[in-house]
This record gives structure tokens, C-alpha cells and sequence, in this order.
């Protein structure tokens, strides 16, 4: 199994699905909202954890100079990726209140 691969689709797949909800499903309530920043989140879970399988299989392959090499990058990758997911998500939902907010106070004129 390619870890890596694995790791990176899950990774961009998390970066992209509050997007995806922001733009095909631009009427649904915040709650609509919520489900896609739940499985952006979910699919970062899922990321991470397949590096963290990564390093299990290297340590019982007995190649730990490998795991030493790449920690300190997979570290700092898992730590970007959180931040520009936590970002994106952050982006979509406050866009989502945004427009909310708009068509009340539209309505209310």
C-alpha cells in the first residue's frame, strides 16, 4: 500500500470538500455547512493517521534510520495541512454566515 499517496489524497480531499459545499450547495442552511467542515476534518483524521501507519509498518520492517530521516518532515507537513485545512474551513463557514447575514438584513429592509 502507498502510504504517501493515500496520505496526500485524503489531505487534498480535506482541503477541497468545504469548498465544494461553499459552492454546490450555495441555498442549504449552515448545518448543510457544518457536515462538509465535519468530513474535511474527519478526512484530516484520516490523513494523518495513515503517516502514523506509515511509521508503524517502517518500525516492524526494522528500517527505523527511515522514520528518523522523515519525522521531522511529516511533521511539519501534518502541521501545514491543519492550518490550511483549519483555514478553508474557517473561510467557508464565516463566508456562509456572511451570506446568511446579507439576506436577513435584505429582508428586513
Amino acid at each position: 500500500m502507498n502510504y504517501n499517496l493515500v496520505s496526500v489524497i485524503f489531505g487534498v480531499l480535506a482541503i477541497l470538500i468545504p469548498f465544494i459545499g461553499l459552492k454546490f450547495f450555495k441555498k442549504a442552511s449552515i448545518v448543510k455547512q457544518l457536515v462538509f467542515l465535519t468530513a474535511s476534518l474527519i478526512l484530516y483524521d484520516l490523513a494523518a493517521g495513515i503517516q502514523i501507519l506509515k511509521f508503524k509498518r517502517i518500525a516492524e520492517i526494522g528500517v527505523h534510520e527511515a522514520i528518523i530521516d522523515t519525522a521531522g518532515s511529516v511533521g511539519k507537513n501534518i502541521i501545514v495541512l491543519i492550518v490550511i485545512v483549519a483555514l478553508a474551513n474557517f473561510y467557508c463557514i464565516s463566508a456562509r454566515l456572511l451570506k446568511r447575514k446579507e439576506k436577513t438584513t435584505k429582508e428586513t429592509k
